[in-house]
């Protein structure tokens, strides 16, 4: 009785090639006779994979990531620049002598301020988790999840803002 040396299958001992891979088996047969110690047959459902340190994520994916993060940063850069000038302007109207609109104009400003710059730090989200997608986990990409994920919460906080400013 012998096995292929490349699949483990067992052969006859009249075949000419391994049934299961197509290797010769004037080069790919083991004797049943050899000690299990110098022969190690892996099971045919065994996939021997690649090493993931070794793999390098493609141009596209690492340029997905990269502009992802850049996105993802301005959408930040632009809710924390939002919210800034909302809450100044709303510290500025309301703690003054109240003006029968202010409520009305800072949930404007946080409306037009959503509007505007939400859209960025979710567009940026989204191609940040695409590049991870791939199989590949890139730095630039995970960096652009949180920016984006932090300028989404900005944005909403803000729009929270325009919402209690409303009932003022």
């Amino acid at each position: 009785m012998s096995f292929c040396t490349n699949c483990g299958n067992q052969l006859n001992k009249e075949t000419k090639f391994c049934p299961s891979c197509g290797k010769a088996v004037e080069t790919a047969v083991v004797s049943a006779e050899k000690p299990v110690a110098e022969v190690a047959v892996l099971p045919a459902e065994v996939i021997v994979a690649e090493p993931v340190a070794k793999r390098r994520a493609p141009a596209k994916t690492k340029a997905l990531g990269f502009v992802g993060m850049g996105i993802a940063i301005i959408g930040l850069y632009c809710a924390l620049i939002a919210c800034g000038e909302t809450f100044m302007y709303a510290a500025m109207l309301l703690d003054t002598v109240y003006n029968a609109g202010a409520g009305e104009a800072v949930f404007v400003m946080a409306l037009i301020f959503t509007i505007m710059f939400l859209p960025i730090c979710i567009v940026g989200l989204c191609l940040s988790s695409a590049s991870k997608k791939t199989g590949f986990t890139i730095k630039a990409a995970t960096l652009g999840e949180v920016f984006g994920v932090i300028g989404c919460v900005l944005i909403c906080l803000l729009l929270f803002v325009g919402f209690i400013s409303l009932a003022i």
